[in-house]
């Protein structure tokens, strides 16, 4: 039977070093230690043991054992070095204190802690390795059955292993923190002389976070240890879960001439790129690189490791959320192998690789946020066979192949739904009937290999491709839910609402053990709490629910309360939508002031007020994120503050129907994203209230080196304070401001109302600036006021753009953009500094497109700039109430005549009957919408002369011929075309319902072949 929480690692891997050992030192003394000895005495028996275990690996003598009763040991241990060669011992833990033979111990039961003291996540003080070894330390140096936790070193906060090559065994390695390799270090940065082998295997490595090198374990090349070829430890059977590196290998880092074997390991929710610097890290899960810790190359190094049946899910970095191998020296025999492994749920690529060739066979890639992805085009041929790839996907697009072609059907590779038990909790195993049972190429796997279970590895016809071996025998597993209310104790299970526990944290912490959810009962609970993955938060529950779908959220509000500080609720190490927060009002993240003068030194610099997403993508729901507050201009710090509502990094989260109302971010001089900020992230941001927020840039949204999707949502009444001269002086650019991103959607959002009220600010709708590319498309931009230029949209375009801004079927109108009495741009303001030595690589730099500017302040504006680069105008409707160009040569097919909208005043923007921007637009800009504003196709003979064209503006204009059934592009007609369009629905390439109304023809709920023939029947007289 196979067990049904992979929490927990199974059977112990046994490997033939670990045979060798214990027979050549079964007769070696034994040196005990209580955390109630006393280091004066010898050890030689449980009643004289020794306190520490740094004096017994003192007093030891090569090949003795050190056995370690359970307790908490708080001290950094080192091996034992005589001169410069390392005295070799073996440290045992997981005793009772009375045992006679070492195969009594039970390390899980018997909890034997060695504490580095290091302080609490994410800062601790600096404190050192917990465990170091170096000096040549041979596999007679051994760590097994410890829990070793809260070191904080330069390298290796838990272990430390340098020039030696100890066996690791059976720990439980958590809260440690490093620099990179977070779990595990595996590193060798010299072959001349050859340097260190160690063995790690059947570890638990947890929770860590080093600051330089390792912050589970470190293993380190040494220049006077000449004993070893390179870094080959054995790594197996270990749980390496929550560990944190700042740049690369959230879990495992591996560096130099190294040739590790990372075999059967659990390895979950770790994280890369904790810094937030420029430099990004890889390899949530494993990195592996023949460079150094610096990432500069090294001569004559060969990373090859071999990457065996693990599980590598819930994973977070830049590049490679589960498996990143950059740069292994391929032409050297740095070719890694990647075979078996299950690969689910990371934040970034499930395995991605540059510059590299690894052999990749039999795996199982699903639901992360990008499956396989190749980094770049020179990395040589890869052998890549019978691997599973499904699921993969961001903003509802297939990401399954990423940087390279789509391999389904060649080379026994398949893409189908792998039936995992229950993936959202943990449970990773094949149900019966997946599709990757016998389906791997068998003649990968090597004699003797074991599946994640310590079962046989093949079962049936051939190997199944994965980390689990299906013997047939598991189901769908289901979700445990853990109940919450205000009358509830924390001593209860929290099982049923009867038993319900008291506290948010203690719901979280009870669903964090087994994956579950987490339902909270109405009232207020004020408290602040991280989110880790498998947990899903669900608020506006009455208390006597026995279905999600019974609750009512307006009705039963649910309010997280941070207490006026920062933040209300962290998503860190939460992988990728395997974590929810759902149905609550969070607030006072911070203590929200409404403009007023904090008290005394009231108020925290920092990163999220309300929520805080770190290299971590959760789906963040149908909340209301109010009153939370970051920063304070009034005392000598300024304090500074980036998204006082939400904020995240690396993170795709989706941002779906909440309420985003009056958070502030009140530093005068930077602050940034009262509601929202995004840095290097690509969120979706949909159907949201966006309203009342405060900052001085971005009131609404701050968006930084990022590419996010802003669709639908209803963005007004976002401004700065204004009412304390030399402090609050206005908003100084726009409520969506978008700076520096790679790319960017804004689409079909409500924009109005908004206020860059700061002498010459820019943009108060839409400021996008300096960004590679960009879309800006069906939104309706209304009554924006900016002191400045631009009060609808203001635009500017850089020197190194990869793509044209395109600004296209926008109605922008009633908006002001004015500074001392000048016009420039109400509607929308535009700067493209001119190529000064090198040619402009883009000829249009700026497209503006088939909108409707109108009645606004002014039409356009340009900024000077000599020489005068021109935007690219394209069949637009100017007409406003001051001058339509401003610096700037008309469009040659622009129009300037009222666009005749259904009721302006009443703030209804559809176009009338009599629109001269009826079939107006021009269909071939090269990023037209496919639907408009409310979902309905584009491109509509809207008036009626048999030529189709696109309208002017957000909307497209709904003719009769719209309501023929079966018209499902609204062309006007019936015919093969609506058949095709269905097709594609079907196969993915446009999208599904609401998008087309008329789609779902027989009214049954979905779309199918029954839509198909009836158009068929329809264009061939029959219907």
């Amino acid at each position: 039977m196979k067990h049904s929480n992979l929490f927990r690692t199974g059977l112990i891997l046994v490997v033939m070093a670990t045979f060798i050992f214990q027979a050549a030192f079964c007769r070696a003394a034994v040196i005990h230690v209580r955390s109630d000895g006393n280091d004066a005495q010898s050890g030689a028996t449980w009643s004289g043991a020794k306190q520490t275990i740094q004096a017994a690996v003192t007093a030891a003598g090569q090949g003795d054992e050190i056995w370690v009763a359970a307790g908490t040991y708080a001290e950094h241990v080192k091996n034992k070095v005589v001169g410069e060669t390392a005295v070799d011992v073996a440290l045992y833990g997981g005793f009772i204190g009375n045992e006679s033979a070492r195969d009594q111990r039970n390390w899980n039961a018997n909890v034997t802690i060695i504490d580095g003291g290091g302080g609490p996540f994410p800062t601790p003080p600096e404190s050192g390795s917990v465990v170091t070894i170096d000096s040549g330390a041979g596999q007679a140096m051994r760590i097994d059955g410890f829990r070793i936790i809260r070191g904080h070193a330069m390298a290796g906060g838990g272990i430390s292993v340098t020039g030696a090559a100890p066996v690791i065994t059976n720990n439980t390695i958590q809260n440690n923190t490093g620099s990179v390799g977070g779990g595990i270090l595996i590193y060798n940065y010299k072959i001349t002389p050859p340097q260190s082998h160690a063995v790690v295997t059947d570890n638990t490595i947890v929770d860590n976070y080093a600051v330089e090198a390792g912050g589970g374990i470190a293993v380190v090349g040494s220049e006077r240890i000449v004993t070893y070829d390179r870094a080959s430890p054995i790594i197996s059977r270990n749980s390496i879960l929550r560990n944190i590196s700042e740049f690369h290998g959230g879990g495992i880092g591996i560096y130099g001439h190294a040739g590790p074997q990372v075999l059967n390991n659990m390895i979950l929710a770790n994280t890369a790129a904790y810094a937030e610097a420029d430099f990004m890290g890889n390899g949530g899960g494993i990195y592996a690189s023949s460079r150094d810790v610096d990432d500069t190359p090294l001569q004559y190094t060969v990373c090859a490791p071999v990457i065996t049946t693990n599980v590598i899910a819930a994973n977070g970095a830049n590049f490679g959320g589960g498996i990143h191998l950059w740069d292994t020296d391929v032409d050297h025999g740095g070719i890694p192998s990647v075979t078996n492994n299950t690969v689910v749920a990371n934040n970034g690529s499930g395995i991605s690789w540059i510059t590299t060739s690894p052999v990749v066979q039999n795996n199982l890639v699903a639901f992360n946020s990008r499956g396989f992805e190749q980094g770049d085009a020179q990395s040589p041929a890869t052998t890549f066979r019978s691997n599973s790839v499904y699921g993969n996907q961001l903003w509802d697009e297939n990401t399954n192949y990423t940087g390279f072609a789509d391999q389904t059907g060649a080379n026994g590779n398949i893409s189908a739904d792998p039936l995992l038990a229950n993936f959202k909790i943990g449970d990773f195993h094949l149900r019966t009937g997946s599709p990757c049972i016998n389906a791997g190429h068998t003649p990968a796997i090597g004699a003797g290999w074991m599946d994640i279970d310590g079962q046989d590895r093949i079962i049936g016809a051939a190997v199944d491709i994965g980390a689990d071996e299906s013997d047939g025998t598991v189901g769908s597993v289901p979700t445990p839910v853990y109940h919450v209310s205000t009358t509830g104790s924390d001593g209860q299970n929290g099982s049923g609402w009867a038993t319900a526990k008291r506290t948010v944290s203690a719901g979280i912490a009870a669903a964090a053990q087994t994956g579950g959810e987490v339902w909270v009962a109405a009232g207020t609970y004020v408290e602040r709490n991280s989110l880790p993955a498998f947990v899903y938060l669900y608020g506006g529950f009455a208390g006597d629910e026995t279905s999600r779908s019974s609750r009512s959220i307006a009705a039963h509000p649910t309010i997280l309360d941070g207490g006026g500080i920062p933040t209300v609720i962290n998503c860190l190490k939460a992988g990728y939508q395997v974590s929810t927060v759902d149905g609550f009002t969070i607030q006072n993240g911070g203590a929200y002031t409404g403009g007023q003068v904090p008290t005394g030194s009231q108020g925290y610099k920092g990163r999220g007020g309300g929520i805080y997403c770190q290299v971590s993508s959760s789906l963040i729901r149908n909340n209301i994120i109010q009153h939370n507050s970051l920063g304070n201009p009034f005392d000598s710090a300024n304090k500074t503050g980036y998204g006082a509502g939400v904020y995240t990094y690396l993170s795709y989260s989706l941002i779906e129907n909440n309420t985003i109302f009056e958070n502030e971010t009140i530093n005068s001089l930077s602050g940034q994203g009262g509601g929202l900020f995004f840095f290097r992230s690509m969120p979706t941001v949909k159907n949201n209230h966006i309203s009342g927020n405060k900052a001085k840039f971005g009131a609404a949204i701050y968006s930084l080196y990022a590419n996010p999707r802003i669709i639908g949502n209803i963005i007004e009444g976002n401004t700065f304070y204004n009412n304390m001269p030399g402090y609050y002086m206005g908003a100084a650019d726009g409520a969506v401001t978008l700076d520096m991103n790679w790319d960017f959607l804004v689409e079909k959002n409500l924009i109005r109302g908004n206020t860059a009220g700061a002498t010459g600010g820019v943009g108060a709708g839409i400021n996008a600036k300096s960004n590679l590319a960009g879309r800006i498309q069906n939104n309706l931009i209304l009554g924006n006021n900016a002191n400045g230029m631009g009060g609808g949209i203001y635009a500017l375009a850089p020197l190194n753009a990869a793509s044209s801004l395109f600004i296209i079927n926008n109605t922008i109108v009633a908006n002001t953009g004015a500074s001392y009495g000048m016009e420039q741009g109400g509607g929308l303001a535009l700067s493209i500094p001119p190529a000064i030595t090198l040619p402009d690589p883009i000829a249009n730099r700026i497209v503006v497109a088939n909108n409707i500017i109108a009645f606004n302040s002014s039409g356009i504006f340009e900024t000077l700039t000599t020489p005068m680069v021109a935007p690219t105008l394209i069949k637009n409707d100017i007409f406003n109430t001051g001058s339509n160009y401003i610096n700037l040569t008309q469009g040659a097919a622009d129009i300037h005549a009222d666009p005749r909208f259904i009721n302006r005043t009443g703030a209804d923007f559809h176009l009338a009957t009599d629109s001269p921007c009826i079939d107006a637009g021009d269909n071939a800009v090269a990023a037209l919408a496919f639907t408009d504003y409310d979902g309905i196709v584009r491109i509509i003979d809207g008036n009626g002369d048999g030529s189709a064209w696109v309208d002017m503006g957000a909307f497209e204009y709904r003719n009769s011929a719209y309501q023929f059934t079966g018209d499902v592009n609204h062309d006007g007609a019936v015919d093969l075309t609506d058949a095709v369009l269905i097709l594609q629905i079907l196969s993915g390439i446009a999208p599904a319902q609401p998008a087309f109304k008329d789609a779902d023809i027989s009214q049954d709920g979905k779309i199918g072949m029954a839509e198909i023939i009836f158009i068929l029947q329809k264009t061939a007289g029959i219907r």
